[in-house]
């Protein structure tokens, strides 16, 4: 099995989710048409899908690179999988539910050691030089206390994701948001505060970090793919402490981002072109016009934070539930992660947070424009990491085994 790239495709009409019961036909501006029916045969090559609402879309990087390579999407309830021929479960967590023998599985049950924000930082506190100081609050509230050296903090929900109730704050901030007095309910909130990098690496003035792919495999091996995704900030970078609270200018996420974006052509009367920011440019041809080579730092941060969390032996104890031993079901496992990495001015990365279901889209919310940095990295890098989890053999030409 090799599995082909993918091109770029525009989506058609959505499909209305009454199809022909929908009650306004005439005003729905959906497509009607009857989904054709998938024939199963006892020979086809079958995947699973357990995994969030826009994954599922049929334009995605992820289900396009399966269907186009012959794989058929198993439609059932998830109990009833372990009676199916699945080949592949693509899933939000390792999953408790029975599967057949043969089906390959998407995760590592102890990969929250690393994609969770407060377990990669108590797991990452000690020797890794990589990783900003950080506190988990309000259980390590005593230690931030303490801690005096650094005014100016990134505080982050534990469990939020696509930059939600991320804050740049000073230290006073926070302490004011546990104490009972001024806020009564701050104890009930548990974030991760990590110390504010206020030198980063600027971009045409601007603040950015990178979306980095790692591979995992088998339980020990570790593919670090060689392109990345450039986020970038979209106004241009202050460390003054004045600008904390402009999100547009401190935080590189898309989702934030577009919002702004968004705002401005809305402003303009850009109803049709409402697609949002998405500047984002490739990790090859940053580094390759700063004329740097950081990848034997990126080499050992990332098998630093892989060893130290889901390649930790220490770890396998708590897999006892899962009722097969970690020893006899890892060659059924792998874990695609998007490592988020922040550089600098002095090109010393810092690893921020690990995505343990990282973006395969590359097309905008409503599926009528290609990004076209996003789809390229995502298609080729996705086609890849497939044909290195389906072979043993397969020549890399895009992931770097470390």
């Amino acid at each position: 099995m090799k599995f082909a790239l993918v091109e770029p495709k525009i989506a058609g009409p959505k499909r209305c989710r009454w199809g022909d019961q929908c009650r306004r036909p005439d005003r729905c501006n959906m497509d009607h048409t009857e989904y054709p029916p998938v024939v199963i045969k006892e020979d086809t090559t079958t995947y699973f899908l357990e995994t969030r609402s826009h994954d599922r879309d049929v334009f995605t990087v992820l289900r396009r690179t399966l269907e186009e390579n012959n794989f058929i999407r198993l439609d059932v309830p998830k109990e009833q999988v372990v009676h199916h021929n699945v080949t592949l479960l693509w899933g939000t967590v390792y999953p408790k539910y029975p599967l057949p023998k043969s089906c390959i599985i998407n995760h590592f049950p102890n990969s929250h050691q690393l994609t969770s924000k407060n377990r990669m930082s108590i797991n990452l506190a000690s020797n890794f030089d990589y990783l900003p100081k950080s506190f988990n609050l309000p259980e390590q509230l005593q230690e931030f206390q303490e801690h005096q050296d650094q005014n100016i903090w990134i505080c982050k929900p534990v469990a939020k994701g696509c930059g939600h109730e991320v804050r740049v704050v000073t230290r006073q901030e926070l302490m004011n948001d546990y104490n009972p007095h001024k806020n009564p309910e701050g104890k009930s909130k548990r974030v991760v505060v990590s110390e504010y990098i206020r030198n980063p690496l600027l971009i045409d003035d601007k603040k950015v970090d990178m979306r980095m792919y790692v591979l995992l495999k088998n339980g020990d091996s570790i593919f670090l793919y060689d392109d990345a995704i450039v986020r970038s900030a979209s106004e241009a970078y202050s460390n003054n402490v004045d600008t904390l609270n402009n999100s547009f200018i401190h935080i590189t996420n898309n989702s934030i981002n577009n919002k702004k974006i968004l705002h401005e052509k809305i402003q303009m009367g850009d109803q049709n072109n409402c697609y949002g920011f998405y500047g984002n440019k490739s990790y090859k041809e940053l580094i390759k016009n700063l004329n740097v080579d950081p990848s034997q730092q990126l080499h050992d941060l990332v098998r630093c934070a892989v060893n130290a969390t889901i390649y930790n032996k220490k770890y396998e104890d708590e897999l006892s539930d899962i009722g097969d031993s970690f020893r006899t079901m890892k060659h059924r496992c792998f874990e695609l992660l998007g490592f988020d990495v922040l550089f600098d001015e002095n090109m010393k990365p810092y690893l921020l947070e690990v995505n343990g279901m990282p973006d395969l889209n590359g097309m905008s919310k409503n599926g009528f424009a290609v990004i076209k940095v996003d789809f390229d990295i995502k298609s080729r890098m996705f086609a890849e990491c497939m044909n290195i989890v389906f072979s043993d053999h397969f020549e890399l030409t895009g992931f770097t085994k470390l």
